[in-house]
């Protein structure tokens, strides 16, 4: 019987080789997309999906139940009701995205907008322009500064004065809006309706796409990408 020959150093180094490179993949597989703790980070595209969805809804249900309201419609408390309800939510999804602090926050101004945005309309109906400008000045201080300010400081791929002014000029469309409502040029609500929906998808999509990885309950733990 023939003796087998030895394998050379050179074939024992490269079976080494492909063996700790196989194991490296089926490690890089098993834990991608994990913190350092071994927690899972959140990278999926469906909290992302989530957002820029409940963003997308609540311009249009913050709007119809204001239009309720202007119109006295029998509904206009439920889908007062519907667009608050929604707020919470959103503020559910940025948690997933950032942290429990995070939707604190969030939910704190994101009130401020909607509560100040009623009154807005209601002023807008009787005509009252010094309480529409209380109002206006209210969303600035109360959500506009704050919630910009708090998201550039917490995510520092987020630039303050973008998401500032796309937080300014979503408020500024949503009241514009009543106005037109209220003085009956639908046509003109309609289209402004679109342009907020499309800015509302880019701001949110910066406020989500500043994320690369980390863990929801720790934003100390996160990084962020260059947008």
């Amino acid at each position: 019987m023939k003796k087998l020959k030895k394998p050379s150093k050179k074939l024992l180094v490269l079976i080494v080789f492909v063996v700790v490179a196989g194991l490296l993949v089926a490690w890089h597989v098993a834990n991608h997309g994990k913190n350092s703790d071994g927690t899972k980070a959140n990278l999926s595209g469906n909290n992302r999906s989530n957002f820029l969805k409940l963003s997308d809804e609540n311009v249009v249900l913050t709007n119809k139940a204001i239009n309720a309201m202007l119109d006295e419609s029998a509904d206009a408390e439920s889908q007062k009701t519907a667009a608050y309800n929604n707020a919470q939510e959103l503020g559910g999804a940025i948690k997933a995205l950032y942290s429990t602090d995070t939707e604190t926050t969030f939910n704190k101004t994101w009130k401020v907008y909607m509560d100040q945005a009623f009154v807005y309309a209601a002023a807008s109906k009787k005509g009252d322009e010094a309480a529409k400008t209380t109002a206006l000045n209210t969303i600035n201080t109360g959500y506009t500064v704050p919630l910009s300010q708090y998201l550039s400081k917490l995510n520092p791929a987020i630039t303050e004065v973008t998401v500032r002014a796309g937080l300014a000029q979503h408020a500024a469309y949503m009241l514009q809006m009543a106005g037109e409502h209220a003085q009956g040029k639908l046509a003109q609500e309609t289209a402004d309706l679109q342009q907020d929906r499309a800015l509302t998808k880019t701001v949110f999509g910066v406020i989500a796409d500043g994320i690369k990885h980390g863990k929801a309950s720790d934003p100390n733990k996160r990084t962020y990408k260059k947008l």
